[in-house]
């Protein structure tokens, strides 16, 4: 879900909602840039999930990314496609097993 709820903060930036809404914390959590405290915050709200529901959410919303033309996303990409290379050996541990 951490990278499924950071990537519809990406989605929020270009269509005008505020990331701590689409993060699903506060906007003083969000103002303060403790990206752990965010994170875990993320994780405390979000753990309780189903793997297949998160996956579910992670590959609707990447799609959802992926299909967004808008050029302003573009802006914002690069960081968000290094965020899942950071992740990618974890995840992939967590999905195989």
């Amino acid at each position: 879900m951490h990278l499924a709820l950071w990537e519809q903060a990406l989605l929020a930036s270009v269509d005008g909602r505020p990331r701590h809404q689409a993060l699903g914390i506060d906007a003083s959590t969000d103002d303060s840039e403790d990206y752990d405290g965010i994170n875990a915050r993320i994780f405390a709200a979000t753990r309780h999930r189903p793997l297949k529901e998160v996956l579910d959410v992670l590959r609707s919303t990447h799609a959802t990314t992926r299909a967004n033309p808008e050029p302003a996303l573009l802006k914002d990409a690069p960081g968000y496609i290094e965020h899942y290379d950071q992740h990618r050996g974890w995840i992939e541990t967590l999905v195989s097993g």
